[in-house]
């Protein structure tokens, strides 16, 4: 069975997309599975590592709507997006197509669309992506993470509706927590780029705690690449232990560790602490779906 999965550049769009790719290579007899991705991914990425899917990667990247200016760049770039992916689906010719969210669920959907194929998109948040948007009036289904989305009132009567739940990446599968007595482990990660305004507040905060406190606390830090050399630095001014990284492949090895999760409001995130059983502290990103991921 010949099956695209397409994904964005952010973990959050990526991560639940090779997870996918991954369990149909394990359960699917014989599958020919692709997974298109953008050329420039905002994680680290490591092509070299053996999936047993092919990885197809396209130029491009979102529109910022807060950036009008950028829009003649960006839809030259959408017309570079869409040649590629068509050509790309146009050599597989896939039975069905499977989106993740971001600028390429359009570009592959649309495609679907033309060529009567079945196209299914995951969409993980409360909050349809604007990609979803703009892509539903061509889906076959919807696959929901979260009971809570909010769906449009006029849907595409044919459209096949589903709550679906969200996607484990495997390591999570068999991880069991395992509890430090001499020590209170905080996990602090802000998605996989990490997030400043995250890692300050909580700099701040440990900054003010008790002596006492400080003592049984030691922390897991994903702090993004450009915070990472001032994380250690304040952790070794606060004599608190610490693992500091810039970005984790395995995250199911700090939440084995961990006795709370201060994060971002990531559905992935959440997905992930909840199915670990660790108490979460959101910290939503302003603005943005993320809060209704918190208050759902």
């Amino acid at each position: 069975m010949r099956i695209v999965i397409t994904g964005g550049a952010s973990g959050g769009h990526a991560f639940p997309a090779m997870a996918l790719a991954e369990h149909l290579m394990e359960t699917v007899g014989h599958p020919d599975v692709h997974l298109i991705l953008p050329e420039k991914m905002l994680f680290d990425f490591n092509e070299s590592e053996e999936y047993g899917f092919r990885v197809h990667r396209v130029p491009g990247r979102g529109l910022n709507i807060m950036r009008p200016w950028q829009y003649p760049l960006v839809a030259s770039e959408w017309l570079r997006l869409f040649k590629s992916v068509h050509k790309i689906l146009n050599e597989i010719d896939p039975e069905i197509v499977v989106s993740f969210g971001s600028f390429l669920t359009v570009a592959a959907s649309l495609w679907a669309k033309r060529h009567e194929v079945p196209v299914i998109t995951h969409e993980q948040n409360v909050i349809l992506g604007r990609a979803n948007q703009i892509a539903l009036n061509w889906l076959t289904g919807i696959a929901l993470g979260l009971s809570g989305t909010e769906l449009p009132r006029h849907l595409n009567r044919n459209l096949n509706v589903r709550v679906s739940g969200q996607i484990l990446r495997a390591p999570f599968k068999h991880a069991r927590r395992r509890s430090d007595q001499n020590s209170f482990c905080l996990l602090i990660v802000g998605g996989s780029q990490g997030s400043r305004q995250v890692n300050e507040l909580l700099f701040e905060a440990l900054s003010r705690t008790q002596e006492d406190t400080k003592n049984k606390l030691s922390c897991l830090h994903i702090t993004g690449p450009s915070d990472k050399e001032s994380a250690l630095h304040f952790y070794q001014t606060q004599g608190i232990p610490c693992e500091v990284y810039d970005y984790c492949a395995n995250m199911a090895a700090l939440y084995e560790r961990a006795d709370v999760v201060i994060a971002r409001a990531g559905a992935g995130t959440i997905t992930e602490a909840s199915a670990m059983s660790v108490p979460l502290i959101l910290v939503p990103f302003p603005s943005h779906h993320q809060k209704a991921n918190a208050e759902f």
